[in-house]
């Protein structure tokens, strides 16, 4: 009796977890703080979550929860126009090739602007 009720709150539990996961797939949101692909890694770890609990997850979900992510900038929307414009050819590691690298640029130029903000202040 015991084993069975462990077991039936294991898979409710489990239940509860996966609708969590799913939340914070769609709500997620990248802050300038976290570097992309630490973020883009996040996305990765939830979707193992979700599919080690037994659900199938698409990886045009995952794309489409990390482009809901990024923030509502020029530079970011732009590139999702990009992405959003190759319809059927989005795929998660297209998504990466191009985040990653437009991500590095922001930070660049934010460390370039903080350096000359610093030595204009000395």
């Amino acid at each position: 009796m015991w084993d069975c009720l462990q077991t039936i709150h294991a898979t409710q539990q489990q239940g509860i977890n996966v609708h969590y996961y799913y939340q914070e797939l769609y709500t997620k949101k990248w802050d300038k703080h976290t570097n992309m692909s630490d973020h883009i890694g996040s996305f990765l770890h939830l979707c193992r979550c979700i599919t080690e609990s037994g659900q199938k997850l698409e990886d045009i979900h995952t794309v489409h929860a990390i482009l809901l992510s990024l923030s509502h900038s020029d530079i970011w929307n732009v590139v999702k126009q990009n992405l959003l414009d190759k319809g059927s050819g989005l795929t998660l590691n297209g998504v990466t090739a191009e985040l990653l690298p437009v991500s590095d640029c922001i930070e660049r130029e934010h460390q370039l602007d903080e350096s000359e903000k610093k030595q204009k202040t000395d």
